[in-house]
C-alpha cells in the first residue's frame, strides 16, 4: 500500500484493511474540520475580557489593521471628554469584526448609594445648596437611604474608514422617572466632527473630583446637552472646539397660563485647551440669546453670555489641584445646583412682570371708578343724585382711596424694579397683590352703585368686571404672594 498526501493507494487483496485506515482517516478529518470550524466560529475569551471573532488564516494581517485602529481611536479620545467617574476605556467587553477594523464595547456599571443624613437634605445624589431647607421648611429629621439607580449600561461602536474612525457611543442610567432609562451620551464622531448629547462644550468634566456626589460638586458644569461640535488640534498641546447647543432655556413663567415662548437660537459654546504633562488649562465661553413673552404676550429676546476658567495640574504622583470658576448672566441651567430650577430669567423679569399688572390693574380700578362717577352723578333717585346718597357716596369714597394707594405703592415699586429687579422682587410682589385685589373690589363697587345698568351684557363696566377677575391669578396668584411675602418679612426681621 502507498500512502501519499490526501489519497490511500491499495492493492488486490488488502482492501479490507485500506477500508479501515480510509474510513479512520475520513471520521479523524471530518473531527479537525469541525474543531477548526467550531475554533473560528466561536467567541473566544481573551484578556481584557475581550471576545474576538477573526478567521485564523488572516489573523495576522489583521493584527497589523487592529493597531491601527487602536492608534486612531487614541487619538480620538484625546478631543473626547472623559468625567472622573466613567469608567475607563479599557474595560468592558469588546466584540471585533474577522477583519478588526471594526470593534464594540459593552459596558455595564453596577452602582449602589447610600447615605445617613442628619437634617433631612432633599436632594439624594448631591450635596445641593440651593435645596437646604431654611425657615420654616427647616429640619432636624434623619434619613437613610440605599438605592442603585446611576447604574450604568453603554455601548460604543468603532469603524475604521479610509477618511478615518467612525465613533457611537449610547450610555443610559436609571435615574429617569420610576427608575426608568435615563439617556446620558448618545452620540456619533466623524474626523473632526461630532453630532448628539454628550457633555456641553462649555464644561471641562476632566477638572471635576472624585466625590461621593453623582457628577461632582453643585457649583461645576456639568450638563449634557445636544450639539454639533467641531474640535480640532493645533500641536501636541494644544486643541479648541466649537459648537452649536439645544437652547434649552431654564425660565421661569411668571404666569402659570402664559403662552409658551420657544427659541430661536442655538447656544454657541467654544473653547480652547492647553495640555502637558503637568495637567492642563481650559478657558470656554457661551453666547445665547434666550425668548420670554411678557403680560400682553409680546416676545422679548434678551441675552446671555458667560465664561469659565478651569484646569488640573498635577502636583504630584498621585495628588492633583483642580479649579474651576465661572461666572456670566442667564446661564444658570450650565451649573449642576442651579439647572433646572428657572433661574436664567426669573430674578430679572418677575418683579418687572408683577409690576406691570399693578399697573394694568391701577388703570383699570381708575376706569371703572370714573364710570360709576358719571352714572352716580345724573342718575336721580330719592329725589336726588345717587352720588350724593350715604351708602354710594362711601363706596366711591373708599373705591377712590384704595386706588390711590395702589397707585403709590405700585409707583414706588416700579421706580424700585428699574434699579434693581431682583433685589426687589418682594416690593413688586405687594405692588401687584394691592392693585389686582382693590380693583376686584372697586370694580365689584361699581357694579354694585350702577345696578342693573353694570350687568347689561357689553357694556363698559360688564367688561371690566370680567378683566379684573383673573388679574388675581396670573403673574403670581394672590395666595402665592401672600406667602412669599410673609416668608421675606420673617427673615428680615430679628
Amino acid at each position: 500500500m502507498l500512502v501519499s498526501p490526501g489519497r490511500l493507494s491499495h492493492s488486490k487483496g488488502s482492501s479490507g484493511r485500506c477500508d479501515h485506515w480510509s474510513a479512520r482517516r475520513a471520521v479523524l478529518g471530518g473531527v479537525t474540520a469541525l474543531l477548526l470550524l467550531v475554533l473560528t466560529a466561536t467567541p473566544a475569551v481573551g484578556q481584557e475580557d475581550s471576545v474576538v471573532v477573526a478567521a485564523a488564516d488572516s489573523a495576522a494581517a489583521a493584527d497589523s489593521v487592529g493597531a491601527a485602529v487602536d492608534s486612531a481611536i487614541a487619538v480620538a479620545d484625546t478631543l473626547r471628554d472623559s468625567h472622573p467617574q466613567d469608567a475607563p476605556t479599557a474595560t468592558g467587553f469588546v466584540f471585533q469584526t474577522p477583519d478588526k477594523k471594526g470593534q464594540l464595547r459593552t459596558r455595564v456599571s453596577i452602582r449602589l448609594n447610600g447615605a445617613y443624613d442628619f437634617n433631612g437634605l432633599q436632594n439624594t445624589d448631591n450635596f445641593d445648596t440651593y435645596l437646604i431647607p431654611v425657615g420654616e421648611s427647616s429640619t432636624d429629621e434623619a434619613r437613610f437611604y440605599l438605592q442603585a439607580t446611576q447604574t450604568r449600561i453603554g455601548f460604543e461602536l468603532s469603524r475604521a474608514t479610509t477618511g478615518g474612525v467612525v465613533f457611537g457611543r449610547i450610555e443610559a442610567d436609571f435615574r429617569g422617572p420610576d427608575n426608568t432609562f435615563r439617556l446620558r451620551h448618545a452620540y456619533g464622531e466623524y474626523a473632526h466632527f461630532l453630532a448628539g448629547q454628550t457633555w456641553s462644550t462649555f464644561g471641562d468634566v476632566e477638572a471635576l473630583p472624585v466625590t461621593v456626589d453623582l457628577e461632582g460638586p453643585p457649583s461645576a458644569v456639568t450638563v449634557r446637552t445636544p450639539q454639533v461640535r467641531y474640535s480640532a488640534t493645533v500641536n501636541d498641546s494644544m486643541s479648541w472646539a466649537v459648537a452649536i447647543e439645544a437652547p434649552l432655556a431654564d425660565i421661569t413663567s411668571p404666569d402659570s397660563t402664559a403662552e409658551q415662548a420657544y427659541q430661536g437660537f442655538g447656544d454657541v459654546t467654544a473653547r480652547a485647551k492647553l495640555s502637558s504633562d503637568w495637567g492642563h488649562l481650559q478657558m470656554s465661553a457661551v453666547l445665547r440669546t434666550l425668548s420670554a413673552k411678557d403680560s400682553s404676550g409680546q416676545t422679548d429676546f434678551l441675552p446671555g453670555i458667560g465664561a469659565a476658567l478651569s484646569g488640573k495640574s498635577q502636583v504630584a504622583e498621585r495628588d492633583a489641584f483642580l479649579f474651576q470658576a465661572v461666572g456670566g448672566l442667564a446661564i444658570s441651567r450650565f451649573v449642576g445646583s442651579l439647572g433646572g430650577k428657572g433661574l436664567d430669567l426669573v430674578m430679572a423679569t418677575l418683579a418687572v412682570f408683577r409690576v406691570s399688572v399693578a399697573g394694568a390693574a391701577v388703570g383699570l380700578a381708575q376706569t371703572a371708578l370714573e364710570e360709576a362717577v358719571r352714572h352716580t352723578r345724573t342718575r336721580i333717585q330719592f329725589g336726588r343724585p345717587l352720588a350724593r346718597l350715604g351708602p354710594v357716596a362711601q363706596m366711591l369714597a373708599d373705591s377712590w382711596t384704595e386706588i390711590e394707594m395702589a397707585r403709590l405703592l405700585t409707583y414706588r415699586a416700579a421706580a424700585m424694579a428699574k434699579d434693581d429687579p431682583a433685589a426687589t422682587l418682594q416690593h413688586s410682589s405687594m405692588a401687584k397683590l394691592a392693585a389686582s385685589e382693590a380693583a376686584s373690589k372697586v370694580v365689584d363697587r361699581c357694579v354694585q352703585v350702577m345696578g342693573r345698568f353694570g350687568l347689561i351684557r357689553g357694556s363698559k363696566i360688564e367688561k371690566l368686571y370680567r378683566q379684573a377677575r383673573p388679574m388675581r391669578i396670573y403673574e403670581g396668584s394672590s395666595e402665592v404672594l401672600r406667602l412669599g411675602i410673609a416668608r421675606e418679612l420673617t427673615e428680615i426681621v430679628d
